[in-house]
């Protein structure tokens, strides 16, 4: 079973595949990253971490032992270089499927 990593499952977008991703039987865990604080919810699936893109052990830290990452990251800030700095991660923790966010 696979653990999937979603980017911006706040934002306007992710949010949206947050209960689809958690519905899905071929899915064991479903990591949402994110800047801020986010209230875990009530499914046992989806796991909250707090990422700060300055700090690549954060982000390794989220990253460790997911086969799939999701990009739904917004634009604000600095997109380009978090984006970066995401896909680095996603190389030194082994992630073997990154579906980028489209421009």
């Amino acid at each position: 079973m696979a653990v999937v990593a979603l980017v911006g499952a706040s934002g306007n977008f992710g949010h949206k595949l947050v209960p689809t991703l958690a519905d899905d039987a071929r899915i064991s865990e479903v990591r949402c990253l994110s800047r801020e604080s986010i209230k875990e919810p009530g499914n046992a699936k989806i796991k909250y971490y707090r990422v700060d893109y300055t700090e690549p052990a954060s982000l390794d830290n989220a990253l460790k032992g997911c086969n799939v990452l999701v990009n739904a990251m917004g634009t604000n800030g600095d997109y380009l270089r978090n984006r970066v700095q995401l896909v680095d991660a996603a190389a030194r923790t082994g992630v073997k499927v990154y579906f980028p966010r489209s421009n």
